[in-house]
């Protein structure tokens, strides 16, 4: 099955939490006031971002990966830079942004959850659960989806291809385009109600 829809990532924030199957595992970054990462960097895109980062007291290139730990039964902070790219790769002008904004409090920009393909059945629901209590509180928060990608079948699967990885099995959402995409092979039980998730978000729209 493969089913590809244009959405807002308002529209996928309201009904996240209707989401009718149970992840193996997911992946799901959200931005500090729908701020999106420049793409367009030969055409001022970055100059554009920090404006933006500027303007909402945002620290430009920030983020926190947060990883669900069963042990403890939290989302919590795990390994990684807080700025990426690498601070010493950015520009003076940016680097200074960063600087600034750090020292006046400024928010982080991009918060990225995750739970592992790893984990026992009943801490993947666990986890998914937690993702959907913690983004509600996100959103209140001001932070908004861009990237989403839930993996229904067990083992690696995603959408954008890495070596090593299949391309069956995931819901995926681009915030750059604004598409949702479900590719997977699934129960047919799962599969119809997947089907009227989808349509329910359409009708949405």
């Amino acid at each position: 099955m493969n089913i590809k829809i244009n959405i807002e990532p308002e529209t996928i924030e309201k009904h996240i939490k209707d989401f009718p199957a149970e992840p193996k595992w997911f992946k799901l970054y959200v931005n500090a006031e729908g701020v999106s990462r420049p793409t367009d960097l030969e055409k001022g895109g970055d100059k554009r971002y920090i404006d933006e980062c500027t303007k909402h007291n945002i620290i430009p290139y920030s983020k926190i990966e947060l990883q669900y730990y069963p042990a403890i039964k939290m989302l919590a902070p795990s390994s990684g830079k807080f700025i990426a790219p690498d601070f010493n790769e950015l520009s003076e002008r940016v680097k200074k942004s960063v600087s600034d904004s750090i020292m006046q409090g400024g928010r982080i920009h991009r918060l990225m959850i995750s739970a592992d393909n790893d984990l026992r059945e009943a801490d993947s629901k666990e986890a998914f659960q937690l993702l959907k209590g913690s983004l509600d509180r996100m959103l209140k928060s001001s932070y908004r989806l861009d990237y989403l990608d839930i993996c229904l079948t067990k083992g690696y699967c995603n959408l954008q291809y890495e070596e090593g990885w299949t391309s069956t099995g995931s819901l995926y959402y681009d915030g750059t385009v604004n598409v949702l995409e479900l590719d997977a092979e699934l129960e047919s039980g799962i599969e119809k109600k997947l089907k009227e998730w989808l349509k329910m978000l359409e009708q949405a729209k």
